[in-house]
């Protein structure tokens, strides 16, 4: 690039240096001198040396290439590389800059094994905490993001299919304590600790403590109640346009139950949606009744696996989004709940979290089968939950009409055949095209889709764009974005696919992001040596990897219902 590279011939490539330089400068100012989360002190590497700055693809052949990276440089001094495209305003820099100084931790701030390094269960914080950083410098990336985050909310905290995202217990700590905890984390760490147990070794919590404090974050996340730097504003916005202007990507923000019994009021928590360690469901409850009470019997089911546990509570919320008040925690296993709306609160929720008895250190990608769930059941009294009110996705029913094979929603913009099944809470919206004996049932939402033959499309699966045919089924919590699938596929669970090929004899499922595949087999997880998988393998549903650590439970029957009060009467 010579000697002028702010006025190099290709514009991919061209950068000032000064300019890059200015900002970092900036950055560096907010994170080491307001926010001390590393010292430059002169006895220090970082007092001592200069951050190192490589510019990707300048070199020539075989030169540094690639989008962004950060870390440190022959374990003295931060560095990063980064591609001029990467470096035109703070947004990836601030992240990078922010490895350059994680990787100080160890050097010169933590040099006894802490700072989570050379451990892979904590590995998902680097980027966890790369990313919380760059809010405090930007603030408006509080709610980037946002549809991962929602669609992977009741994943184990550290799961790697949201570990850019899974920051929002530290705004937690931060609103309650200042950043210098959050600092304390990588300081104070031991060798071979997860952050979740630096944190409670630092607050000489038990686990019980550390599940009620995880609980408090989950609550505040139907709101996004936080107070620092106007974190919960901006991703309560954020959200609000995506509800606006994009609903397919709302993937999953509410947990929608499987109703057992309407007559009696009962449901369980689907195994997509059942909360993993720390993990969390949202539950908006509507009130049937003039006085507002609503009565909520819990049961969870311990015999799952050997850490099985909850905490759950109410939230009531105002007109404007925000938080009213929290209603008690809960943490038995077995109990009933009650809640009154007072007359100026306009929305109740229900907020169950996984509570592991004992906490758990995931290697990098175990895969859906060996990750623990807590399921439950419910009863509710005076009250339905989401999916089940008269005005379920009201908002999205307008410019359309009522499907005459089903009943359910077709927007004017799109077509259906009289021979297709659309049923009445399904929802089919922008150039989608249904033909043939294809069913959309459930909660399903397909929109911009050409769906054919005899595909079925159920539970809460979101297919946006793409072209499905032959017998291939959609189900539970599928996400697809402009993806081919035929034959006698099947894609169920968690699977979050874009833009992919799936055949005949292929099953995808759990939290399965994969690429395109043919080959039949049961794909349940992200490949990786860890769970020993590769792509497309074609291993059986009977592979150690497919097996699941989580054990069947059996549904109460309603004479061994937990009744502590009398049951309320239904107004």
């Amino acid at each position: 690039m010579g000697t002028s590279p702010a006025t190099y011939s290709d514009p991919n490539l061209r950068f000032n240096p000064q300019s890059v330089c200015d900002t970092l400068e900036k950055i560096y100012t907010k994170f080491v001198t307001e926010l001390a989360f590393c010292s430059d002190a002169a006895t220090k590497n970082l007092g001592k040396y200069k951050i190192i700055i490589v510019m990707n693809d300048t070199w020539g052949s075989g030169g540094p290439s690639g989008w962004a990276f950060g870390g440190t440089y022959g374990n003295t001094i931060g560095a990063m590389w980064v591609h001029p495209n990467a470096t035109r305003d703070g947004a990836v820099i601030s992240h990078e800059l922010t490895h350059a100084l994680q990787g100080m931790i160890s050097i010169q701030e933590n040099t006894v094994g802490g700072g989570y390094v050379g451990w892979e269960p904590a590995g998902f914080f680097w980027e966890a905490h790369a990313n919380y950083m760059r809010t405090q410098m930007y603030p408006r990336f509080a709610g980037d993001d946002l549809p991962r985050w929602m669609g992977t909310q009741s994943f184990h905290l550290s799961s790697t299919r949201h570990h850019y995202g899974t920051f929002k217990w530290l705004y937690t700590i931060q609103d309650a304590e200042g950043i210098n905890m959050v600092n304390r984390l990588w300081k104070e760490s031991l060798a071979n600790e997860h952050p979740l147990i630096t944190y409670r070794r630092l607050k000489s919590w038990n686990q019980s403590q550390l599940n009620d404090f995880l609980f408090n974050y989950a609550k505040k996340e139907v709101t996004y109640d936080y107070t620092s730097n106007n974190f919960g504003s901006i991703m309560r916005a954020a959200r609000e346009a995506l509800k606006t202007s994009e609903p397919h990507y709302v993937w999953r923000l509410y947990t929608m139950l499987t109703q057992i019994s309407a007559s009696t009021g009962r449901y369980v928590v689907p195994d997509a949606f059942a909360p993993q360690d720390y993990g969390y469901n949202i539950i908006p409850l509507y009130p049937t009744c003039s006085s507002r009470t609503v009565t909520v019997k819990f049961k969870g089911h311990t015999e799952v696996n050997s850490t099985a546990g909850w905490r759950y509570g109410f939230v009531a919320t105002n007109a404007n989004g925000t938080v009213s008040r929290y209603g008690a925690l809960n943490s038995a296993n077995e109990s009933q709940i009650s809640f009154q709306l007072n007359s100026n609160e306009t929305g109740l929720y229900l907020v169950v979290m996984g509570a592991p008895t004992t906490h758990t250190s995931y290697v990098w990608e175990p895969g859906w089968p060996k990750i623990k769930r807590y399921p439950y059941e419910l009863r509710i009294a005076n009250a339905l939950p989401e999916g089940y009110q008269s005005d379920y996705r009201a908002a999205y029913k307008t410019n359309g009409h009522t499907h005459s094979n089903g009943g359910g929603w077709v927007s004017n913009t799109a077509t259906v055949a009289a021979t297709a099944y659309v049923g009445p809470k399904a929802i089919v919206r922008g150039s989608s095209n249904v033909s043939g004996n294809a069913r959309i049932e459930g909660t399903a939402w397909v929109e911009n889709a050409t769906v054919q033959n005899n595909v079925v499309i159920t539970g809460n699966a979101n297919v946006w764009g793409g072209t499905y045919t032959g017998s291939a089924n959609i189900s539970e919590n599928a996400i697809l974005n402009n993806c081919t699938v035929s034959g006698t596929a099947i894609v169920k669970g968690n699977a979050m696919e874009w833009g992919v090929s799936f055949g005949s004899g292929v099953t995808v499922g759990g939290d399965a992001e994969i690429g395109s595949c043919s080959t039949a087999g049961v794909y349940l997880q992200v490949p990786h040596t860890n769970n020993g998988r590769t792509e497309c393998d074609g291993r059986p549903v009977s592979h150690t990897s497919n097996t699941d650590v989580n054990a069947a439970y059996t549904q109460l029957q309603m004479h061994r219902w937990p009744s502590p009060v009398v049951w309320p009467v239904l107004l």
